[in-house]
């Protein structure tokens, strides 16, 4: 075995790329709270302007377009009023919200050890230990995910976007494990 791929196995690795994962799901749920508040806020924009008695009386919905389109905005207020509570965005926003929130704070945990590593010059036994404990608190998130089906594209997405950000060539390996 090469120096190169003896260093490339180094229990270090491991934590760097927990760290990739860490800020890859923090991408990936972040894209999908941005997705599920942009969704709810168009369904209660339409049910809110449905609902005006300013906009239902103006002139335009008087002429034989606007009564159609008033027609369509009806029937379509009438789908998302039921569809609203079927959906549960609310619930499903603060769930995603309360899993970023944690998916930031094990990211925020590794950048630390991945720092310490390099002004250590070393992956010691209290690195190791506090990495374990980041690896528990993995699990506990993982618990919270309620969506079995992951979104493909944007996973590649959140993959490109980290891959570019936490380069394997600026983490640093220490000669020996500590």
């Amino acid at each position: 075995m090469s120096p190169a791929t003896r260093k490339r196995y180094h229990p270090v690795w491991d934590v760097y790329d927990f760290y990739r994962t860490a800020r890859l799901n923090m991408k990936y749920f972040g894209y999908q709270l941005k997705n599920l508040k942009r969704i709810n806020s168009i369904i209660e924009f339409v049910l809110a302007f449905t609902a005006s008695s300013v906009f239902a009386g103006m002139w335009f919905w008087k002429s034989t377009l606007g009564e159609h389109i008033w027609k369509i905005l009806i029937l379509l207020t009438a789908i998302l009023a039921i569809l609203k509570p079927i959906l549960n965005l609310t619930e499903k926003i603060r769930n995603k919200e309360e899993i970023l929130s944690r998916y930031k704070i094990l990211h925020h945990e590794c950048e630390k050890i991945s720092i310490l590593i390099n002004q250590y010059q070393s992956y010691d036994v209290i690195l190791q230990e506090r990495f374990i404990e980041l690896l528990e608190k993995k699990d506990e998130i993982i618990k919270m995910e309620k969506e079995p089906s992951i979104n493909k594209k944007l996973k590649i997405r959140c993959e490109q976007e980290t891959e570019e950000e936490l380069l394997s060539s600026n983490f640093f390996v220490p000669e020996t494990i500590g």
